[in-house]
């Protein structure tokens, strides 16, 4: 593709394209190139695509743009999908660091999202946002939700724990070094 000579109308439409290139290329495109004339399309990607993934990129892009409202965000936070409302909750941190509180109570509210990802995100963005009762919060998140992920995000958040055991396995310490090497 060459996606740098395209209209906005056009980058706007590739955010559903199945290759996640096209779609990463399209939205960096659009924020690089200010194209705020697109706002319009974009919500309305957000609101009634049937891909989820246009409708992250589509949310992602407006925060880029600067032009993500609490009306666009908490409409996302509704969406079928986890995904979209995880998103959302990531998106609402821009403005309520900001000082936009009227995001806070979807947060709390998606706490107790039946989804553990949903959930996690929402007590992580507490804890990040150093919000007084964020313990409170995750403590109560703890106590609905008792899937892995949770429980275990949750305590960390709470201890401080280490994220690795402190003593590794023989075949752990051999699956982290195959890695190493991977990596490297």
């Amino acid at each position: 593709p060459n996606m740098l000579d395209e209209s906005p109308a056009e980058l706007v439409a590739h955010l559903e394209h199945p290759n996640g290139w096209w779609r990463d290329t399209a939205q960096k495109l659009l924020i690089l190139k200010g194209y705020s004339s697109i706002t319009p399309a974009l919500v309305e990607m957000v609101d009634s695509s049937e891909h989820y993934l246009a409708k992250m990129h589509a949310l992602w892009t407006l925060e880029g743009l600067g032009a993500a409202t609490p009306e666009i965000i908490q409409a996302a936070a509704k969406d079928s999908h986890p995904q979209v409302r995880r998103a959302a909750i990531r998106v609402s941190e821009t403005l309520l660091k900001a000082g936009d509180e009227s995001l806070a109570p979807m947060v709390r509210f998606l706490a107790g999202d039946a989804d553990a990802d949903v959930a996690v995100q929402a007590m992580m963005t507490a804890k990040l946002l150093k919000w007084k009762d964020h313990k409170e919060l995750i403590q109560s998140t703890m106590a609905s939700n008792q899937t892995l992920g949770v429980q275990a995000f949750g305590k960390q958040m709470l201890t401080g724990g280490q994220a690795m055991p402190k003593k590794l396995t023989n075949e752990q310490i051999t699956q982290y070094n195959k890695g190493k090497a991977t990596y490297r």
